[in-house]
């Protein structure tokens, strides 16, 4: 966040205006700057929040978009998860400023994630024998179902052409067409099921809220499709908890697994190597990768392939506590990077390099590559910074690094990750084209590695 800070400071010549090229240009799948330059990002408290938190915000100029005090609480449910979280957008030059609030447990970047659909029309009512269920008058009559997805933009004209009934009860429309189509697939299902919908919007504060208005507003089931990469991948996260707790109440939850299989790395032990990724040792990373981890038997990458102008988001886990719910304010003790690299696994074009020890620092790691940009983000924000500190006749002003080597061929990528041993890891390599998978070209990117940096203690 702090070299996103620096990008949009150098974007807005040090105000709070940016162009809309600009503001695409300091955005990615990973973090979105507003046009005035402002980081969507999401806040966890270390409890509940108690208005104090709001008015500390207010004071530094950071806007609230919605956060768990606006929860509403189902009738039927006894509590709801005892957490603190915002969703906000934070002025680039007060992102430390809020950092160092003594009630913030970690600030993420709000997930605004495409939601899970898959490359083929649903074929669930043979397959699940619905057509039968319903022959002989079981089709849902008496049942409400409330779904949770991006957005129902195209409702009516799937209600024109009869997909849909008349009488969705839309709470919340939100943006984008992958809830008309789960209501499309509900409404094949179980024809006699009443309807629902709410868009998830950004962040999981408001998918909390999305699953607890459903309920209230009547919902015996719940169905969502939106993935959610930055939630805890080793402990129950703030929304399967909120899951847990309407399930218990009786009512179903239905979450997708995803269509992700071939995105995923292997779960593997965080031994590290001794060696760079694939035995290179890449060029312009901000910290080396000299101790990455093993995927498969020897191999310390992960190789995907990236189409040209596409973009490529990054995740890596591991099993220690979490600095978010339900272990806010805790923190790991092995560190370990994030590095995606070209094909050859000489350059590094994106990395994330937190620090993880003694039981503090979140214990994530994400990069992201959009290759329409001409230099990696961590290259760019080095040097749109020292731009701006020759400027400013800044003592400390070096030459600009030579940029990192671009790999122009058909855009394979790697990813490398760094440190420690014995803790497990998962990492989550999300590629935005789901819907057309072309085969790899054999100078294609390849890939994504995992490596281990110095331990911290």
């Amino acid at each position: 966040m702090n070299q996103r800070a620096a990008e949009v400071r150098a974007a807005t010549g040090g105000g709070h205006r940016l162009t809309p090229a600009k503001q695409k240009s300091v955005s990615d799948l990973l973090l979105r700057v507003d046009g005035a330059g402002a980081l969507d990002l999401e806040i966890h408290a270390l409890g509940t929040l108690t208005g104090k938190e709001r008015a500390d915000l207010r004071r530094l100029g950071v806007s609230v978009l919605n956060a768990s005090d606006q929860w509403v609480k189902p009738a039927k449910l006894k509590a709801l998860p005892n957490a603190g979280v915002l969703r906000t957008l934070v002025p680039y030059d007060r992102v430390d400023a809020v950092a160092a609030l003594g009630w913030v447990a970690a600030i993420r970047p709000t997930e605004i994630l495409p939601a899970d659909a898959g490359s083929f029309l649903s074929e669930g009512v043979p397959l699940h024998r619905a057509d039968d269920a319903q022959a002989i008058g079981i089709d849902g009559g008496g049942v409400d179902v409330g779904v949770i997805s991006d957005g129902v933009s195209a409702i009516a004209a799937a209600q024109s052409l009869g997909d849909l009934p008349a009488g969705v009860n839309v709470l919340d429309a939100g943006s984008g067409d992958e809830g008309t189509a789960m209501l499309e697939i509900v409404h094949d299902m179980a024809p006699g099921a009443g309807l629902l919908f709410h868009g998830t919007g950004g962040g999981v504060a408001a998918h909390v809220s999305a699953q607890n208005d459903l309920v209230t507003a009547g919902a015996d089931i719940v169905t969502e499709d939106i993935p959610f990469d930055a939630e805890p991948a080793f402990q129950k996260g703030l929304a399967a908890t909120n899951g847990e707790i309407l399930g218990a109440a009786g009512v179903w939850v239905s979450s997708s697994s995803g269509n992700l299989n071939s995105t995923h790395a292997p779960r593997v032990v965080a031994t590290g190597t001794g060696n760079g990724p694939d035995n290179q040792a890449p060029t312009g990373c901000v910290v080396a990768p000299t101790n990455t981890v093993a995927f498969n038997g020897a191999d310390t990458t992960f190789d995907v392939s990236v189409n040209p102008g596409a973009t490529i988001g990054a995740t890596l886990q591991w099993s220690e506590p979490r600095a978010i719910f339900p272990t806010a304010g805790a923190g790991g003790f092995t560190n370990l990077d994030l590095y995606i690299l070209n094909a050859a696994a000489t350059s590094c074009l994106a990395t994330s390099t937190a620090a993880q020890g003694g039981g503090s620092g979140d214990t994530i790691e994400q990069a992201s590559l959009d290759q329409r940009r001409r230099e990696p983000r961590h290259g760019q924000a080095r040097r749109q910074q020292q731009r701006q500190q020759r400027r400013q006749g800044h003592p400390d002003a070096r030459p600009a690094l030579a940029r990192c080597r671009r790999d122009r061929r058909h855009g394979q990528r790697r990813l490398a990750q760094p440190r420690q041993q014995l803790h497990r890891l998962r990492h989550v390599g999300r590629r935005r084209e789901r819907r057309r998978r072309p085969e790899p070209h054999d100078d294609a990117p390849r890939g994504l590695t995992a490596g281990r940096g110095p331990s911290h203690s």
